[in-house]
């Protein structure tokens, strides 16, 4: 085992318990005087919300599908088929890991700052989980075929999945808590699919190298 795989699986390790941690504290109740002071003083007027609902959209399904969907399509055509399904696999099952946490915990949404709430309950928030996973499990597939990007990848996708993640304090839509299991739990899922994603490229050009 490889030391990046060491790495990986300590981090897999330790972002669950952080997700748990978390969880346990909204189950009881203990972060709620904090939820809803974050909540007063994050919530944006004006120019702020209108970024963030700009922003918030590109976790949104009809932005993620599309995104996903082209970037396997593209690895899959510079001979990584492999790594394109394992980038499918991840996103299907972190949406329907997302949907069956919410349908569980069963946390209400606040409801003072938006005049329009999604219909799933809060938590974790599926803008900070699934985008992360989604974006980050991509940029490991597309680093992996053109390491040049690894820079510019490096921060931007941290930093988009933080924006989407925190749009969603920003327009009311969840609480503080719910957002920070999100990216807990992204961070887990995102480190194993780095493994899985090592795992088909090492499959991938055997194949070619086989072929």
């Amino acid at each position: 085992m490889g030391s990046r795989t060491r790495t990986l699986l300590g981090i897999a390790g330790i972002a669950p318990v952080v997700f748990l941690i978390v969880l346990g504290l909204v189950l009881r109740g203990t972060t709620a005087a904090w939820d809803r002071a974050v909540l007063e003083v994050a919530g944006g007027a004006g120019t702020v919300v209108g970024f963030a609902a700009v922003v918030t959209e590109l976790g949104s399904a009809w932005v993620l599908v599309p995104f996903v969907a082209a970037v396997a399509l593209w690895a899959a055509l510079r001979g990584r088929p492999t790594g394109a399904l394992v980038l499918i696999a991840g996103a299907l099952f972190t949406e329907a890991l997302n949907s069956g946490l919410k349908w569980l915990v069963g946390r209400e949404r606040p409801d003072w700052i938006a005049e329009v709430l999604p219909a799933s309950k809060a938590f974790p928030s599926g803008h900070a989980l699934v985008p992360t996973v989604i974006y980050g499990l991509a940029a490991f597939l597309v680093v992996s075929i053109a390491p040049r990007a690894r820079t510019t990848l490096a921060v931007v996708v941290p930093l988009l999945c933080l924006a989407i993640g925190g749009s969603r304090i920003v327009l009311g839509v969840h609480w503080p808590t719910d957002v920070i299991g999100g990216f807990a739990l992204a961070v887990c899922l995102a480190a194993l699919g780095r493994i899985a994603l090592d795992a088909a490229e090492r499959s991938d050009r055997g194949r070619e190298e086989g072929s």
